[in-house]
């Protein structure tokens, strides 16, 4: 994604925030100057002095200007890559890809112990059996999702490189 660098311009590795999207500016730009925004991705992050596990959801926090755990009044961008104890100053973070990798689990509350939810495997006899199903299926959606995305990327590169297709 390409945007357009507001006041004070956009340093390169900087959070950027674009609608509801969390991206990395590519390079540094002045005021009014394009820059290149990464959406999906690995990158080394500012992070609040929290504790955060490995897989956590992260949340852009733009009135501290660092990513959390927390998710009110933040922006969701993705999971946290790597586990980081409370004092460190960064964080690894999978970005959300646009998106289209991350469901939020909101509606997770709503789910009642003995809700019958047979298209994640039955019923379950709490919450906690509920919501360990659907962090399992979650993650396996997301491994198939990486390497459909994957191929995808090494599908296009052959035909850009062929000149079947035109390079972005």
């Amino acid at each position: 994604m390409e945007v357009t660098a507001g006041v004070g311009g956009i340093a390169s590795g900087a959070p950027v925030l674009v609608g509801s999207v969390v991206g990395i500016a590519v390079s540094t730009v002045l005021e009014g100057a394009k820059t290149a925004v990464n959406t999906c991705g690995v990158y080394q992050v500012a992070k609040a002095n929290v504790a955060i596990t490995q897989g956590a959801r992260l949340y852009w926090d733009a009135g501290n200007s660092n990513f959390t755990n927390v998710a009110t009044g933040n922006i969701f961008a993705g999971i946290a890559y790597e586990a980081e104890l409370q004092a460190a100053t960064t964080v690894n973070i999978k970005l959300g890809c646009n998106g289209s990798s991350f469901a939020p689990a909101t509606t997770l509350a709503a789910i009642k112990p003995t809700t019958d939810l047979t298209a994640i495997g039955g019923t379950f006899a709490s919450l906690a059996e509920a919501r360990t199903a659907v962090n399992t299926l979650a993650t396996e959606t997301e491994a198939r999702l990486d390497a459909i995305e994957t191929r995808l990327d090494a599908l296009l590169t052959a035909l850009k490189g062929a000149n079947v297709i035109a390079s972005a």
